[in-house]
């Protein structure tokens, strides 16, 4: 598929379907991960709590970008769902690697924000690039 063309609905359909179905997993498991390593670490269950919101942000802020993209054209709601997928696989090896092998705080802390840095940046691209071609 070249940069200037759209993406057919049943394709978007079939990514996004992927991309909601990899975030909600990535979230929980995320989330999972970072309990585990919390609790290796001896945290306190208020640290854990509050944790598990900030590493659950970013399927929250996916999902909240799904609703709003319904009048987003097909690329740019195309590049969300893949950029989601990806970030979800991501952030899963990323905190999974980090919980097993000897939990470092910063990762738990960094990843969240630079997921949805990362997100809004390349959403931002594939909206602009699509203006670009209408």
């Amino acid at each position: 598929m070249n940069m200037g063309s759209i993406p057919a609905p049943s394709v978007v359909a079939g990514v996004r379907r992927a991309a909601r179905i990899a975030v909600l997993a990535g979230g929980i498991g995320s989330v999972s991960l970072m309990l585990y390593a919390a609790h290796r670490k001896n945290a306190p269950a208020e640290l854990r709590i509050l944790f598990a919101l900030w590493v659950f942000f970013p399927s929250l802020a996916f999902f909240l970008a799904d609703l709003f993209s319904r009048n987003w054209s097909p690329a740019t709601r195309g590049s969300l769902y893949r950029i989601s997928l990806v970030l979800s696989i991501v952030s899963l090896a990323i905190f999974g690697a980090d919980a097993f092998s000897g939990p470092r705080t910063f990762l738990f802390v960094l990843l969240p924000p630079v997921s949805i840095v990362l997100a809004a940046s390349g959403v931002a691209i594939a909206a602009r690039i699509s203006t670009d071609f209408d």
